[in-house]
């Protein structure tokens, strides 16, 4: 039976929703977990100087000031990326640890926002889908893209880590949905999406390197696509590409920069980094091409063969499309390995991912699109087609879950989906655990008449968490940082007896 509102059969309607309730109960225990989170290592370094500036005065505009002024001294002597540096300054434990939960609420909320907008704005003012399908599509991409996260820890639950590249590339998903649709705006709509990309721009020239020269070469790439249609907007185009690209190149010419390559003695030749971008990027993507990606992308072939048809693109070129797209996703590597981090940790690794999964949903639409018109006689899925697809998919998708594990992961099975993971750590109470030894250490730490304070390590930390760095090869670094942070005359690791 068809839908009047939608004309989606009944049965998809009900099998998009039920994807949507799948990332729905992926995502509650992310929210539910941050409650019992903690600030954790670069989150005290960065944002020392606002802390103490908020309790010495308890003023906003002090606050702001501070913070501008640390930034300013990290693009001296750390690196150029502004943005990230500038909002790490404020996070949410300055005001106190209790608020740290707010870093999972800013960065998960934004991503879900700005990512669901990008698909729908793909999805529907480029191929006219319909709600359903919009809502089938956008669900199993995110619910892959957060559930089978490289580093679930670094990319929601810690604020430093989270700001300057889950945040960035959420933002980028954002910019490029409304660069689609100035590309049809008219009138004052045009002008409210004109100013609100300016803003993006300049934002995102100090974003992450990595999503920094992503975005710019997209956007020299729409800049040609825009030329060559000769579009209204061409120069327009060219002025946001140029404003972001000033951005980014006061960012790479922080002083800073050069100052941690120094400190880190790595750094290897630009055409060497290229090349090693384009070895290490080619080995991602067949590691990100897992069972249940597999799974949910031939899931998705009847509702991608069905937009195609009902498109006006061309589709004539896969193979250049395919190429152009690895080249896109292996310069994200470029400057990470340029600087000498190789491919960068977890945090960075995250947002290869989310640009794997987007990338890889889109091109399977343009090579499905491709076939389409190459095929002499029209093709239609049955009903029937479509059952056995869906169910052939469900099984693949079953069998990746019991499979999957990630490289940090000691077992395999669907316990390593990131929301089974935190509902799991919840309900065993090892999140609370977790929660209660952090408050005592915050207590003594937080304790004006306590000069001197003697820590000991966690007895465990949850999955979806950051491991404490007391317990790491990072010890005397946090204990020094620890110490600046909360004004003591000494922080020391109690030793064992």
């Amino acid at each position: 039976m068809e839908d009047g509102k939608s004309g989606a059969p009944r049965m998809f309607r009900a099998i998009a929703w039920l994807c949507a309730l799948m990332l729905l109960l992926g995502v509650i225990p992310l929210y539910a977990i941050s409650f019992y989170s903690h600030p954790h290592y670069d989150d005290y370094g960065f944002s020392r100087n606002v802390r103490q500036a908020w309790q010495d005065t308890g003023s906003i505009r002090t606050l702001l000031k501070t913070a501008a002024e640390s930034a300013a001294n990290v693009r001296q002597t750390w690196q150029g990326t502004y943005l990230g540096t500038i909002l790490s300054n404020v996070q949410p434990g300055v005001f106190s640890e209790n608020l740290y939960y707010l870093t999972t609420f800013i960065l998960l909320t934004a991503f879900l926002l700005c990512f669901g907008f990008f698909f729908y704005t793909v999805l529907k003012v480029l191929f006219h889908a319909e709600f359903h399908t919009i809502l089938c599509v956008a669900s199993l991409a995110m619910f892959l893209m957060l559930e089978l996260l490289p580093q679930i820890n670094e990319g929601f639950y810690w604020f430093n880590g989270g700001i300057g590249n889950t945040f960035v590339y959420s933002l980028i998903a954002l910019s490029l949905a409304l660069m689609i649709r100035l590309w049809f705006a008219k009138g004052a709509k045009a002008w409210w999406l004109m100013a609100a990309l300016a803003l993006l721009m300049i934002a995102l020239g100090g974003g992450s390197y990595g999503g920094g020269l992503f975005l710019l070469c997209i956007g020299a790439l729409v800049i040609l696509f825009a030329f060559w249609k000769k579009h209204r907007f061409r120069f327009v185009y060219l002025g946001l590409f140029l404003l972001m690209a000033a951005g980014f190149l006061y960012s790479m010419s922080a002083p800073g920069n050069d100052a941690r390559a120094e400190i880190m003695g790595t750094r290897i030749s630009a055409p060497a980094a290229v090349l090693k971008s384009l070895y290490y990027g080619v080995t991602l993507l067949g590691s990100y091409l897992t069972l249940p990606v597999i799974a949910v992308m031939l899931f998705l072939v009847p509702l991608f063969w069905k937009l195609a048809g009902g498109s006006n693109f061309s589709f004539k070129w896969p193979l250049p499309v395919l190429v152009l797209g690895i080249g896109l996703f292996c310069v994200q590597l470029v400057p990470p390995m340029f600087s000498g981090v190789f491919i960068g940790g977890g945090r960075i690794q995250n947002t290869y991912y989310f640009s794997f999964i987007v990338m890889g949903l889109l091109y399977e639409l343009y090579l499905l699109g491709y076939i389409r018109r190459k095929l002499e006689k029209p093709f239609a899925f049955t009903e029937t087609m479509k059952r056995g697809v869906a169910v052939l998919a469900a099984f693949l998708f079953a069998f990746g879950v019991l499979g999957f594990s990630r490289t940090t992961d000691s077992t395999f099975g669907p316990k390593n989906l990131t929301g089974v993971e935190a509902a799991v750590s919840i309900l065993s109470g090892e999140a609370k655990e977790y929660d209660t030894a952090m408050d005592a250490r915050e207590v003594l730490l937080n304790d004006p008449d306590l000069p001197d304070v003697v820590l000991t390590p966690l007895q465990s930390t949850p999955k979806t968490f950051m491991a404490d760095t007391l317990s790491s090869d990072m010890t005397v670094s946090i204990l020094r940082t620890l110490t600046l942070y909360y004004r003591k005359q000494s922080v020391t690791l109690q030793t064992q007896e």
